[in-house]
């Protein structure tokens, strides 16, 4: 079963909020991380692909940890009295 998103009535006069915070999340992590490329120098790739690792692989913990599912819980399986196996 799956949950249906909140009604977000009492944020209707703001309706770019969410995403205005999206996007300057992301131009502050941009420009935090951005220097660090730099870091290894002009000839080499590592630092930027480490970087890029990295925030994959914290990107896949936020999915996996953060934003799964709410667990289900288990029906119990109860029989009809009407519809006894012999």
């Amino acid at each position: 079963m799956h949950r249906q998103p909140r009604p977000a009535g009492h944020l209707a006069h703001q309706p770019g909020t969410g995403s205005a915070l999206l996007g300057f999340l992301q131009w502050c992590m941009a420009g935090a991380i951005a220097p660090l490329a730099g870091l290894g120098g002009e000839r080499t790739a590592v630092p930027m692909a480490t970087i890029v690792t990295a925030l994959t692989a914290v990107s896949v913990f936020a999915l996996v940890v953060v934003a799964r599912p709410p667990r289900s819980r288990p029906q119990p399986v109860t029989q009809h009295p009407d519809n006894e196996n012999p």
